[in-house]
């Protein structure tokens, strides 16, 4: 009797987890807009309103996506294709013509659905460095129909992938849970639309995700009340013995430093890339901090071309943020699937060493990778 009840409540309890994660992950596809990069003819200005206007063309279309979770993302690229100079005016007049490129792409595994290019028609009155770039970037018109178009067939392209190929999607996420990833295979599963032929299957999978992430979350509160009676106590034995002998001090430096080391978070915003810190190392001759690391694509599909890398911010434990960050080297970089590529980030102006940064980022292939509390050797 005993068994019969275990399981009609183990039923139960999956069919409540399905029914609570099916109305937010399974559904009509969303974007996110991912960030434009500033370089070349693209100044800061530049790429803050091509990210802008995407994200009203997303808007309109009632496509815009609800947070950094959801799996689809549009990429945005604007190029001048060509200037044409007026003559024997008082004012010179540019007459610029461009393309704007949209691109509907998955975050996880960079598959790409769909791509669209629209041209695009501006003016510029004078002359100014990056003034041609910025000029197109306002003369997008979200309102226009093309980009109506690109949402939806964009939508349908992501349906007609995910049905075709519905157990390789149904592989992945399994093999993202196996290896510890939960959230990601989530993520990789909320694309799944309702006509798929595994999506009761999905819907399973990620009440089976959200439960182990559920267990997870316990499980780390559990060590965080752990550690913290631990350290009750060890403050309670230094109370009671303040004149340890020399070996004592020696053990408790050492815990300290174990401790700074693993205050270290990392942060990467897809699974296909690993993260490994070699050193953080103030240079005072220089006046600069040098953050050597390794990055590694771990995605089971090839990357198509080289990957942009940039050092997007620093901030110090005092909340003041450094102005002079950069790649050493080519910000395009080559990597081979599962091979580690050692990168060097640095940065400038650095009068003293900070001690510890409370936030670094980064960005692979536009995929952000964010480090917190990394302490900073002489």
């Amino acid at each position: 009797m005993n068994k019969h009840k275990d399981k009609l409540f183990r039923f139960l309890t999956l069919m409540l987890l399905i029914i609570s994660v099916a109305s937010d992950a399974l559904g009509q596809a969303n974007f996110a807009v991912i960030p434009v990069m500033v370089e070349g003819d693209i100044t800061e200005e530049a790429a803050k309103v091509i990210f802008r206007k995407t994200e009203q063309i997303l808007t309109r279309n009632s496509a815009g996506a609800a947070g950094a979770a959801d799996v689809f993302a549009v990429q945005a690229k604007l190029t001048v294709t060509n200037e044409a100079h007026s003559s024997g005016l008082v004012r010179e007049i540019t007459s610029i013509s461009g393309e704007l490129q949209l691109v509907a792409l998955n975050k996880v595994d960079n598959a790409k659905y769909y791509s669209v290019t629209v041209p695009v028609q501006a003016a510029l009155k004078g002359s100014k460095e990056g003034g041609a770039i910025l000029a197109l970037a306002n003369a997008i018109k979200p309102m226009d129909a093309v980009y109506t178009r690109f949402v939806r067939v964009a939508r349908e392209k992501i349906e007609e992938y995910y049905s075709e190929h519905c157990s390789e999607v149904i592989g992945q996420a399994t093999s993202l849970g196996l290896s510890g990833q939960y959230q990601a295979a989530m993520i990789y599963l909320t694309g799944m639309p309702a006509s798929a032929p595994c999506h009761e299957e999905a819907l399973e999978l990620i009440a089976g995700l959200k439960a182990k992430i559920d267990i997870d979350k316990e499980k780390e509160e559990q060590k965080k009340e752990e550690a913290k009676e631990k350290a009750k106590e060890k403050n309670k034995d230094k109370d009671k013995d303040k004149d340890g002998d020399a070996d004592d001090d020696s053990d408790d430096d050492d815990s300290a430093d174990d401790a700074s080391d693993s205050d270290l978070d990392i942060y990467t915003e897809s699974p296909n890339w690993q993260f490994k810190l070699i050193e953080a190392t103030y240079l005072p001759t220089s006046r600069k901090v040098k953050i050597a690391c390794s990055i590694t694509y771990t995605g089971k599909k090839a990357l198509d071309g080289d990957c942009a890398l940039g050092f997007r911010k620093a901030i110090d434990q005092e909340g003041e943020s450094f102005d002079t960050c950069y790649v050493y080297g080519d910000k395009y970089r080559t990597f081979p699937e599962d091979v580690p590529v050692k990168i060097e980030f640095y940065i400038d102006d650095v009068k003293k060493n900070p001690g510890k940064l409370s936030f670094v980022g980064f960005s692979v292939n536009y995929k952000k990778i964010e480090l917190r509390n990394l302490t900073i050797k002489e």
